[in-house]
């Protein structure tokens, strides 16, 4: 919860996430997210996030369901292969 802290602390609405050495997410792991953290951070104001996907492809089409709902969720989310790219994105957001 650290970085849902920090969101609120700091009124962050960017959020760019390095997952490129994660695997599928758990149910139990999703779950939390969903009902736990997602809600903390998008009443923090949460717009932008910047992803760079896991290199295994189970994890790939883990994210990519996290992907779907938080654009529907009216996150504007942007995948990218390089921190530097990424962080420029979130910059000109």
């Amino acid at each position: 919860m650290s970085g849902a802290a920090a969101f609120e602390k700091h009124h962050c609405v960017k959020w760019l996430s390095d997952d490129r050495n994660n695997s599928a997410l758990l149910p139990d792991d999703m779950e939390w997210a969903q009902t736990q953290w997602e809600p903390r951070i998008l009443k923090a104001g949460w717009k932008y996030w910047a992803l760079l996907l896991p290199e295994k492809v189970v994890g790939q089409m883990s994210m990519n369901r996290v992907i779907k709902r938080s654009s529907e969720l009216g996150i504007k989310v942007q995948v990218f292969s390089d921190t530097t790219e990424a962080l420029r994105w979130l910059e000109q957001q």
